[in-house]
């Protein structure tokens, strides 16, 4: 797991360094040229500095060599040849991955990853929007994250009772014995499901585990899909709880050991369903959010039919809408697009 997390930050970390660090003569020149000196100016192209002021004139200097301010030439403007610069390093200000605290929400809050590097040295750098929704402490809301979490995790035993006379046949024999026996049964890879249970609907559990934690991650909550700091950084977040929350459900107090003693019998407790789980189940979260930006945002352009809006959202984006009515919302809410004719993503 720690290694998925490496190969999802590694990339973006090598192009952030190359944009922080890169400063190819051509495009040195090209800033120069556009912060040309006036007459009576001296300028300095360094990283911190700014061009002198003028000169102020001496007393008893002649007036004909003043400069002639009335033919000056205006500033020129960045030409195509520069659009493909990267910003100096003083403006894309972005947390490094190695750094020990770019996880923490002030981290999130100020990182930044513009999508074209050239605009940013024009304008300040920008902020990634985040909720008016914080926890206790300032962060993520962890009491509700639990809450619906658990929710969810009990909501799934009760469809295991409901339709599994073995489940309910194994509960009515359960003892603290048995569960020890039925959590020590992991030693193969493969528990003997079917192909649909271990690899469609544990990843789909699991992508609902990462949208109900990323819904109350203040700083990951709107922020649409794409490469910057703080959607990947609240991804992996979702990656961790979603892991948490897996292990909970094969060996917790709610887990399958617990409830039916699943594992009780050789082959039936394995690791696929929780590498699953995790891994192919974020990469359906992202796979969502993916459909939500460029897609479904993209439709609901070309339609004002609510009901045809809320169809779209539902069912392209299936596990997104189960975890909203843990929160009590609809299936179609999303918190970039509160309504039916909010369209944007």
């Amino acid at each position: 797991m720690l290694l998925f997390s490496a190969l999802i930050l590694a990339p973006l970390a090598a192009q952030d360094e190359s944009q922080n660090n890169a400063s190819p003569s051509s495009c040195v020149e090209a800033l120069a040229a556009s912060h040309k000196p006036q007459p009576g100016q001296t300028a300095r192209l360094t990283g911190d500095s700014a061009p002198e002021a003028p000169a102020e004139p001496s007393a008893n200097a002649d007036s004909a060599t003043a400069p002639d301010t009335s033919t000056q030439s205006p500033v020129p403007p960045l030409d195509a040849s520069q659009s493909a610069c990267p910003a100096p390093a003083a403006v894309l200000q972005v947390s490094r991955y190695s750094s020990p605290d770019y996880f923490s929400s002030e981290a999130l809050a100020d990182s930044t990853f513009p999508q074209n590097p050239a605009s940013a040295a024009l304008a300040a750098p920008s902020k990634y929007p985040v909720t008016a929704r914080t926890g206790k402490w300032g962060g993520e809301e962890w009491r509700p994250a639990i809450l619906q979490t658990l929710g969810f995790t009990l909501a799934q035993n009760g469809y295991r009772l409901a339709t599994e006379k073995k489940t309910r046949e194994a509960l009515q024999l359960e003892t603290w014995h048995s569960y020890w026996l039925s959590i020590s049964g992991l030693h193969t890879w493969s528990d003997g499901g079917k192909t649909w249970t271990v690899y469609v609907a544990h990843p789909a559990q699991g992508a609902v585990f990462n949208d109900i934690w990323t819904e109350h991650d203040p700083h990951g909550a709107l922020v649409p899909f794409g490469l910057n700091h703080a959607y990947w950084g609240s991804r992996i977040k979702a990656f961790w709880w979603d892991s948490v929350w897996e292990l909970q459900w094969k060996f917790g107090p709610f887990s399958e050991a617990s409830i039916g003693n699943v594992g009780l019998k050789p082959g039936k407790l394995g690791a696929n369903t929780i590498v699953s789980s995790a891994f192919i189940g974020t990469g359906l979260a992202v796979a969502e959010d993916m459909a939500d930006r460029y897609a479904i945002a993209k439709w609901e352009r070309k339609t004002n039919n609510l009901a045809a809006r809320a169809l779209l959202r539902s069912v392209l984006n299936p596990d997104r809408s189960f975890a909203n009515l843990f929160r009590k919302k609809y299936p179609w809410y999303r918190d970039t697009r509160p309504t039916l004719r909010d369209i944007d993503p």
